[in-house]
C-alpha cells in the first residue's frame, strides 16, 4: 500500500470520469485548486468503486478525503480493502485487494504480466493506450507479484498521465492498481538545468549529496501549475533522503509538499 500511496502522491494523471458531473459543493473557497472541488458525492463514489470491486463494495466505509498536491480523493476502506475515488471527476484512483497466503513461485511472464495489466486497465475504463511501460518482478507479504507501471513524457518532463496494476505473478490476480489524473497545460521550457537544480536543492538543504533528480509538474493550493525538479538529497550516510522541489524557471526550493 505505502508503494502504491507513494505513486498518486507524485503523480497526477488526466483522463476521463466514471461518474456524470454534479455542481460543485456550495461554499466552495473560491481560492482553491478547482479540481479539488467535488463536482461528485460520496454516492456517486462508492457505486464507482462497486462497478470495479463488487465483491467488496458492500464492506467498505466512508473515510473521509486525502490530498495530494493537485489531487483530493474520497477514501472507502474495510479490513482488507482501500479504494480512492477522485472528488472532481470521479474515477477510481485506487484500488487495493486482499493479498493472499503464500501459494507458489512465480509463473507468469513478464510480456504476461504486462499483457493482463493493459487488459485490466481497458476493463475497467482507464485504457493506457500510448504510454510507456515499465514491468518488475517484486515480492509483497511473501508473494511473488508484477508492478507494472504506464507512464508519459515528452521532452524530459513527467506528465499527468499514468497508471499501475499490480498482479499476483503467480495467478495473474490483480491485486491493487493506481491511476491518478488531474488536468494539464504546456508545461513549457525550463531555465534550469538538472545540474543546477542539484546545486539549488544541496544549498537549501544545508550540504549533503543530491541523488535522484526529474523533472515533473506541481501544484500550489490555488491550482497554479509549476514545472518543477524533484532532487533527493541525502546529508547523512544511510539515512532517507530529504526531497527538495526546485522551480524549473525561478530556481526558487523548498521541502516537497504533501498537500
Amino acid at each position: 500500500m505505502k508503494k502504491l500511496l507513494a505513486f498518486l502522491g507524485a503523480i497526477a494523471f488526466l483522463g476521463i470520469g466514471v461518474v456524470a458531473q454534479a455542481a460543485p459543493a456550495a461554499g466552495a473557497d473560491p481560492g482553491e485548486d478547482p479540481h479539488k472541488v467535488p463536482h461528485v458525492t460520496v454516492d456517486q463514489a462508492r457505486s464507482a468503486v462497486a462497478r470495479i470491486t463488487p465483491a467488496y463494495a458492500s464492506q467498505l466505509a466512508y473515510r473521509g478525503t486525502k490530498d495530494r498536491p493537485g489531487i483530493r480523493a474520497y477514501s472507502f476502506t474495510s479490513r482488507d480493502v482501500e479504494a480512492l475515488v477522485d472528488v472532481s471527476d470521479g474515477h477510481v484512483s485506487l484500488v487495493q485487494l486482499p493479498v493472499p497466503a503464500p501459494h507458489g513461485d512465480a509463473k507468469l511472464s513478464a510480456d504476461e504480466a504486462q499483457s493482463a495489466a493493459v487488459n485490466y486497465l481497458a476493463s475497467v475504463g482507464s485504457p493506457a493506450n500510448g504510454l510507456s511501460v515499465a514491468v518488475k518482478l517484486t515480492a509483497s507479504a511473501g508473494i511473488p507479484t508484477y508492478v507494472v507501471e504506464f507512464s508519459r513524457t515528452a521532452d524530459g518532463v513527467t506528465l499527468p498521465d499514468a497508471r499501475m496494476v499490480q498482479l499476483d505473478a503467480v495467478d495473474g490476480r490483480v491485486l491493487a492498481f493506481a491511476d491518478v489524473r488531474r488536468p494539464y497545460s504546456n508545461p513549457g521550457t525550463p531555465r534550469l538545468g538538472k545540474s543546477d537544480a542539484q546545486t539549488a536543492a544541496v544549498k537549501f538543504a544545508g550540504g549533503g549529496a543530491a541523488t535522484r533528480a526529474g523533472l515533473g509538474l506541481t501544484w500550489d493550493k490555488a491550482g497554479v501549475q509549476s514545472l518543477v525538479w524533484t532532487v533527493e538529497v541525502h546529508t547523512r550516510p544511510g539515512e532517507s533522503g530529504r526531497v527538495i522541489e526546485v522551480d524549473a524557471q525561478t530556481g526558487a526550493a523548498r521541502d516537497q509538499v504533501n498537500q
